[in-house]
């Protein structure tokens, strides 16, 4: 099945649905088709706060979530600091860790390692410019490098999204994107940059930029890949 076609669909399926726990087996079953076996999803309390992560789902080793969630250890994990410095997603090995000066972090994974939690795939979760949630997948073995995570991490964004609605009471009237913000973030839900939608639409790449921005800031967005998904999973778009 065509990529694209095989994404429309799991969002259309994970809109319809009306329980988490078949939304994340929807997409750990997407993520096992690229050789994953794990799958970790939550929200992450603001910095410095007493609070601790909220786990949505937790398709983990038992002991080793148990470990994880009882010592909170998201206070202290190498992972869940670097999402705080991108909000592209990351292998796990691209975070380097000293064992003298983060001794809890190389604890943490080694832990991981020790339950065949050994690598990993992680999609920081942005809303209003801030870090609020995480999906991460994991495997006992290394995935090849030349592996396609782009529909995996739409996939993923609209699957977080859709669970977080589901939690949410009362929500308030949804954001309607105006005209031009339509043809722009559908002109990047087919593949096309900034500049290739300047030269399409007539208008300036600033412009272009602008109404990028504007329905980032209507969604609670933060990039482009997260407005397109937003944009699709409401409707407001269709590909």
């Amino acid at each position: 099945m065509h990529a694209a076609l095989r994404t429309f669909e799991f969002v259309e399926r994970v809109a319809a649905s009306d329980n988490a726990g078949d939304i994340a087996a929807l997409l750990l079953s997407e993520a096992e088709q690229l050789g994953f076996s794990g799958l970790a999803m939550g929200w992450l309390p603001p910095p410095d706060s007493a609070e601790k992560a909220r786990f949505e789902v937790a398709a983990l080793p038992p002991e080793y979530f148990r470990r994880y969630a009882e010592n909170h250890y998201e206070r202290d994990s190498a992972i869940v600091s670097h999402m705080q410095t991108t909000t592209a997603p990351f292998r796990w090995d691209e975070v380097k860790v000293d064992v003298e000066a983060q001794p809890i972090a190389h604890k943490i994974l080694q832990e991981a390692w020790d339950f065949d939690v050994r690598w990993g795939w992680s999609i920081p979760i942005y809303s209003q410019h801030r870090l609020t949630g995480f999906v991460t997948t994991s495997a006992a073995l290394k995935i090849d490098d030349g592996m396609d995570t782009d529909q995996l991490h739409l996939m993923t964004l609209c699957a977080h999204s859709r669970i977080l609605d589901l939690q949410t009471a009362s929500r308030a009237a949804l954001p309607i994107l105006s005209e031009r913000e339509r043809e722009v973030v559908t002109w990047l839900a087919a593949g096309k940059t900034a500049d290739d939608v300047s030269c399409i639409l007539r208008i300036s790449p600033r412009t272009v930029h602008a109404h990028i921005a504007a329905a980032g800031h209507k969604f609670g967005t933060s990039n482009s890949t997260h407005t397109v998904v937003e944009a699709i999973r409401r409707k407001q778009i269709s590909i």
